[in-house]
């Protein structure tokens, strides 16, 4: 519409210019004919032709037409018109320069949240490979030292089974003689009262009192033994077949 405009003011303006191109084309093709004239009443041949023909001058031509934006209407109706269309554009831009300003925000947010989230995955990466060379580190320490154990263990144990087998005959053996002890000292007892049933009660209680001293002493050594010889059963259940 302002093109429009502007086109046919200017058009207007220029219906009201005279036509100074005509007129001195006019000027000169007659002063062009005078000379001609004045030359060849001397009977000269001087005149020199161009192949160039004087243009020929018609009439005004026909205005534009007005557009309807501005068809009877004021030039101040028309600058007015134009500048609110101007500030309604101006207005539609500020709203867009804004939106595409929030856009760009959100962009720039976007990105700094993408770098964060990369750097801590570059973080995760980083503690998980540290605890995979601990977790391989922990393994091949274990395997060290099961392999260690292995070691340790394949020679010891022969012997220390023969040291077991030793104890556990020593142990039994004398559980027995605790046991044989324990009888003689029951036979003795019974000599002892069937010899001294004529003597006073009090040597009596006396001999009785010492022999059951020996005899629970010896009782708790036949239990000890029996202790023993429980533990040393147990350990023996517990070793390997191939040890014994």
């Amino acid at each position: 519409m302002n093109t429009n405009f502007l086109s046919g003011f200017t058009s207007n303006q220029n219906q009201n210019k005279p036509n100074t191109a005509a007129t001195g084309t006019a000027g000169q093709t007659g002063q062009t004919g005078q000379a001609g004239a004045q030359k060849g009443a001397f009977g000269q041949s001087n005149t020199f032709s161009f192949g160039i023909t004087a243009p020929t001058t018609t009439g005004p031509k026909d205005p534009p037409p007005i557009p309807d934006e501005i068809k009877n209407k004021t030039v101040k109706n028309v600058i007015d018109t134009m500048e609110n269309q101007l500030e309604q554009q101006s207005r539609a831009f500020q709203s867009q320069a804004r939106q595409i300003a929030r856009w760009d925000r959100m962009l720039f947010e976007s990105i700094e949240l993408i770098q964060q989230v990369e750097e801590q995955i570059k973080k995760a990466e980083a503690a998980q490979k540290e605890l995979q060379q601990s977790a391989m580190s922990l393994l091949q320490d274990q395997d060290q030292f099961i392999q260690n154990m292995k070691e340790k263990t394949a020679s010891p144990i022969p012997q220390s089974a023969d040291q077991r087998q030793k104890l556990y005959r020593l142990a039994h053996h004398l559980g027995d003689k605790f046991l044989d002890m324990e009888t003689q000292l029951k036979e003795l007892v019974d000599i002892v009262d069937s010899q001294n049933q004529a003597e006073s009660s009090s040597d009596i209680d006396k001999i009785t009192q010492i022999t059951n001293c020996h005899l629970n002493s010896m009782q708790w050594m036949v239990n000890q033994c029996e202790g023993l010889d429980e533990k040393m059963n147990d350990i023996t259940r517990k070793l390997p077949e191939s040890l014994l």
